[in-house]
């Protein structure tokens, strides 16, 4: 369509608004921007005024002029049709010739020929969009695309987001702080470094004078002089995993991930008195299609004996039977039935009918609205239109045609009646694709009712003789000597080449399949699959470097946490994390214990224990002990001997008497154990062996009663006490025990 229009506004009252400051918008209209081309401006012009009150001048208004926005002369004159208001730089001559300086006049131009866009006027059905080509409008069909916003284009400063399924264009939000997703812990807070969040002791920053040094109270830093308060933290021992901190001049315990919440796939853990954002392990996923995304029109399946590969998916409409008057959608990935009218989007003053199984849209009923045309006056050559319920007087070269900018669906034509133009069906037979055209190199093929251009073959209507072959040549299909030539059988995953005449590999089918990230595509049984492979099993990093995966691409990585880690004076890093130098300069170790590399080991107590010849310190508990150790090393003495060293030698002697007369009242204690001889109850055996502490044993006392005590016989044999003399009296209450005097001497 040519016809060009243009648009009379005007206004001639200020208006007013009730926001705070009062904003005036002066009366007229801002003129024509023609005054620079917009390929000449910057990308970022300057405005010299924001609204009409900040022109001083009267009569100026705040435009868009230039570049930028400027106060200019408001255009207060009445243009007519066809008129549209400019500024014209001039001057303006007064009586007796004097000419003041150089203006600019609002003053009625013609208006240039505004072509507008012919798919404003068309409606396409939906899963179709409209689209200008020679002058004519076409609904074509739209692809799926998983993102609407893909093929998508939006201005400067503005970005494409996706609303009720199709593309939006919005103010674009300002750049994310890299300090907004980093957790410092107490006493740290984070810069940027190289466009990355870090943390650093907040005294990095500070530089104190004279004797002062810096110190973290309450969270800030602060220059203090002389010796530092006494810290109540000093002597206070946390629980694992925690850390002192003074709150109000008190010491409590505080886990430092208490108050830290990581990123996802992340979990807060303690090194050495620091909170640490640390991978979290994730368990494989129960479903191996979890983390595997296929390209278009494809989906993952589990199939054995690959796993999970990525298949064609099946048109779920394609086993789907409506009634008639109904068509088969896909709604989330099942097949719907709905009717024809519902995927049509009629003119206005039209109905959606269903003829002959297809959606026409027929005129109706005009609803009760005024006619705004009927009191408009347009001039001669002219005609109302309504658009957006405003009225426009358009001018029309030539005799109007309805129908030249509207475009009706597969099966209907348009018609003109009363000066509007309908869609009207068409009788049964009609080649649809002769009234679709598709670009050169494609064809038009009716597809579930619609015209659908998809890439053409040259040769598909060429006709060659038996001895003649198509071949295409330039775009066109050309019958030329058919050069068919047998092979000798191919071996497997061969064919044929009738033109060489050789046999040649099969064509990869990889060749067309996309994998997801992390994937790769090998071919396993003539067939195409999506396989996870490491991509460092090929990769040999430097030295000090390891490879990772990330993305499905090799990576090479410092081995070193702290290659890129910068701490502050008195720090040092430590597995990524910034630690004091000396570990134990802030750790205090209770009694008992003392701090190493930071933490509180226990004081080996035998270190300040001396012992004599023969004797060596043993801990019990928290306290260390002399016991007397066997002189022999390689010797093992039998029962009632025992070990000495003669020069170079070990030998096992017998134990004997160190006097005549064995120590009275020996205890015979809670080890005797009860027998029956000859009616009478002995105490036998109540033993605690003679020679280097080991203790002595005494035997054979006849008692009444349950045996508690011995007392000592003669030396015999050894041994003290008679197993046959019965005649000592057992009244004796007297427990005194020396046991550093065991009346036992030891051979030499």
């Amino acid at each position: 369509m040519d016809e060009n229009f243009s648009i009379k506004k005007e206004q001639k009252s200020d208006v007013r608004c009730s926001a705070t400051p009062l904003i005036v918008q002066r009366p007229g209209q801002c003129p024509n921007n023609d005054a620079i081309s917009v390929l000449k401006c910057p990308l970022l012009p300057d405005d010299h005024c924001s609204q009409d009150s900040d022109c001083s001048e009267p009569g100026y208004k705040c435009c868009d002029y230039g570049c930028g926005r400027s106060c200019v002369p408001a255009c207060k004159a009445t243009c007519k049709l066809g008129l549209k208001c400019d500024l014209v730089r001039g001057k303006a001559c007064k009586q007796y010739g004097l000419c003041p300086p150089a203006q600019s006049t609002a003053v009625c131009r013609p208006a240039p020929l505004l072509k507008p866009s012919l798919c404003e006027l068309a409606n396409c059905g939906l899963g179709s969009q409209c689209v200008e080509r020679n002058g004519k409008v076409f609904c074509v069909w739209i692809r799926f695309v998983t993102n609407p916003c893909a093929t998508f284009s939006c201005s400067l400063g503005r970005i494409c987001v996706v609303r009720g399924g199709f593309p939006r264009c919005i103010e674009s939000l300002p750049p994310t702080d890299p300090c907004s997703l980093t957790n410092c812990a107490i006493g740290t807070e984070c810069v940027i470094s190289n466009g990355r969040g870090i943390c650093i002791s907040k005294c990095a920053l500070v530089h104190c004078k004279g004797d002062t040094k810096c110190e973290v109270r309450a969270g800030r830093p602060v220059c203090v002089k002389g010796e530092p308060p006494i810290d109540p933290c000093v002597g206070f021992v946390c629980g694992k995993d925690e850390q002192c901190l003074v709150r109000k001049e008190v010491a409590i315990c505080v886990n430092p991930c208490s108050k830290v919440q990581c990123s996802e796939g992340r979990r807060c853990t303690v090194r050495s008195g620091m909170a640490v954002c640390v991978l979290d392990p994730v368990k494989p996923p129960a479903d191996p299609c979890a983390n595997i995304v296929c390209g278009g029109g494809y989906h993952c399946q589990v199939r054995r004996p690959y796993g999970a590969v990525c298949v064609l998916i099946k048109d779920p409409c394609a086993g789907k039977k409506c009634r008639s008057g109904q068509r088969c959608v896909v709604d989330g990935r099942q097949p719907k039935c709905v009717g024809l009218c519902q995927l049509v989007a009629c003119p206005e003053y039209t109905r959606c009918k269903v003829q002959n199984d297809e959606a026409v849209c027929v005129r109706g009923t005009p609803p009760a609205l005024q006619d705004l045309c009927s009191t408009a006056k347009c001039p001669i050559k002219t005609k109302c239109v309504v658009s957006a319920n405003q009225v426009f007087c358009l001018e029309f070269p030539k005799p109007l045609d309805v129908c030249a900018s509207v475009y009706c669906r597969p099966g209907t034509v348009c018609v003109e009646e009363a000066g509007r133009a309908f869609c009207a069906a068409t009788s049964p037979g009609v080649d649809v694709c002769s009234l679709f055209r598709c670009k050169p190199g494609f064809q038009c093929v009716m597809y579930r009712g619609e015209p659908v251009c998809i890439q053409a073959n040259p040769c598909q209507l060429v006709r060659c003789s038996a001895k003649l072959v198509c071949v295409v040549i330039g775009g066109r299909g050309h019958c030329r000597p058919s050069a068919i030539r047998t092979c000798p059988p191919c071996p497997p995953h061969t064919r044929c080449n009738q033109k060489k005449g050789v046999c040649e590999p099969l064509p990869n089918p990889c060749r067309r399949v996309d994998c997801s990230a992390g994937q790769r595509c090998e071919v396993r049984g003539g067939r195409a699959v999506c396989v996870t492979f490491d991509p460092c099993a090929v990769i040999s990093c430097g030295t000090g470097q390891r490879c990772v995966s990330n993305g499905g691409r090799a990576v090479c990585i410092s081995t070193d946490p702290c290659a890129r880690v910068r701490c502050s004076s008195g720090m040092k890093c430590h597995h990524g994390a910034c630690v004091p130098t000396n570990p134990c300069a802030l750790i205090h170790c209770p009694s008992g214990t003392r701090c190493h590399n930071g933490i509180c080991i226990a004081i080996n107590p035998c270190l300040r224990v001396s012992c004599g010849v023969g004797r060596v310190c043993r801990r019990r508990g928290s306290v260390g002990i002399c016991v007397i150790v066997s002189p022999c090393v390689r010797l093992t003495c039998r029962k009632g001997q025992y070990c000495v060293r003669k020069g170079k030698r070990e030998v096992c002697v017998r134990r004997r008497c160190r006097s005549k007369y064995c120590k009275r009242r020996n205890k015979c204690r809670k080890y005797c154990a009860k027998c029956k001889s000859k009616g009478r109850k002995y105490c036998i055996k109540c033993r605690k062996y003679c020679g280097y502490y080991y203790g002595r044993y005494c035997t054979g006392k006849s008692c009444k009663g349950k045996c508690s005590r011995c007392v000592s016989k003669r030396c015999k044999k050894g041994r003290c006490g008679d197993d046959d003399d019965d005649d000592d009296d057992d009244d004796d209450d007297d427990d005194d025990d020396d046991d550093d005097d065991d009346g036992y001497d030891d051979d030499d």
